[in-house]
C-alpha cells in the first residue's frame, strides 16, 4: 500500500458501527477477556507445515465485560514492550479516544472520535503529543451501520486519501478500494468467508486492477469457536503461521 497516512488507523481499525461490539466485529464468540496473538514464518517439514522463525513480537488485546477492546499491549521478539494503546469510551461503549504510547511510556499520537446517535464513528481527529492537530477523516456509513468509506484529510483541510469498502448480504466486509488524494486507485482487496465468518480468501489487485497475490487461510478452533491457529498460504505456498491465547471471564 503506498503513501497512507496515519489516519489509516482511525478509520479502518474504529470506523465502526455502535450496533456490535468489538467482539462481534471481530469475530469473536463467548466472554473473551484477553487475547494474545504471536506470529511466525511457516517451514515444511515432513510434508506439514510447522512454525519456523518467528515473523514479528506479541500483541495482547484486553476486552471488558461489554465486548469492547480497552487496552493492546505490543512487545517485540526479545520481550520489551514496543507499544501499548488504550481505549476511553463512554457509558454505552461508544469509542470517545485513542491515546497509542510508545516503548518509553510517552505519547506517540492520539484520536478524538465524534459519534453520531447510533454510536457510529462519523469523525476522528489526529492528534501529535503535544496537541498539535494532524489530520481527520470524515466517515460514512450504509443503512445496516456497516462502515462503506472515509475521506482523509490533512490538517490544512486538503484531501490526502480516501477508502471504500463493499459488504455481502450477511454484512461481511467483500471488498476495499483505496484511493489517492486525487481519487486514483491504489489498492483493492476482496475477501472471502466460510459459514461461520472466518476469512478464508483475500485477493489482492493493484492500481490497474490487475491480480497480484492470493492470500487464503486454514484454522484451529477453541470449543467456542474462536480460532487458535491460522496458516496463511500466498499462492498457494505456505506463508506464516498465526497462534491465539485467549482468555475468558
Amino acid at each position: 500500500m503506498k503513501n497512507i497516512p496515519i489516519v489509516l488507523i482511525c478509520f479502518v481499525l474504529f470506523s465502526c458501527s455502535g450496533k456490535k461490539n468489538d467482539l462481534s466485529k471481530n469475530n469473536l464468540r463467548g466472554k473473551v477477556k484477553t487475547i494474545t496473538e504471536s506470529e511466525y514464518y511457516s517451514v515444511e517439514k515432513f510434508g506439514e507445515v510447522q512454525k519456523g522463525e518467528r515473523m514479528d513480537g506479541v500483541r495482547s488485546d484486553n476486552y471488558d465485560m461489554k465486548g469492547n477492546k480497552v487496552e493492546a499491549n505490543n512487545f517485540e521478539i526479545d520481550g520489551e514492550i514496543s507499544g501499548k494503546s488504550k481505549y476511553l469510551r463512554n457509558e454505552k461503549g461508544y469509542l470517545l479516544e485513542f491515546v497509542y504510547y510508545n516503548n518509553l511510556g510517552t505519547v506517540e499520537y492520539k484520536i478524538i472520535y465524534k459519534n453520531d446517535e447510533r454510536g457510529n464513528n462519523i469523525e476522528c481527529d489526529t492528534y501529535s503529543p503535544f496537541g498539535s492537530f494532524i489530520d481527520r477523516s470524515v466517515n460514512a456509513f450504509d443503512m445496516d451501520e456497516n462502515w462503506i468509506g472515509s475521506i482523509s484529510y490533512n490538517n490544512l483541510g486538503i484531501v490526502q486519501g480516501s477508502w471504500s469498502s463493499k459488504y455481502d448480504n450477511k454484512e461481511r466486509k467483500i471488498e476495499e478500494r483505496y484511493f489517492d488524494e486525487n481519487g486514483k486507485l491504489l489498492d483493492k482487496y476482496l475477501y472471502k468467508y466460510d459459514d461461520n465468518g472466518n476469512l478464508i480468501e483475500h485477493d489482492f489487485f493493484d492500481e490497474h486492477e490487475s491480480f497480484v497475490t492470493k492470500s487464503t487461510y486454514k484454522y484451529k478452533f477453541d470449543k467456542y469457536g474462536n480460532w487458535l491457529n491460522r496458516i496463511e498460504y500466498q499462492d498457494g505456498e505456505p506463508f506464516a503461521i498465526k497462534e491465539r491465547e485467549i482468555e475468558y471471564y
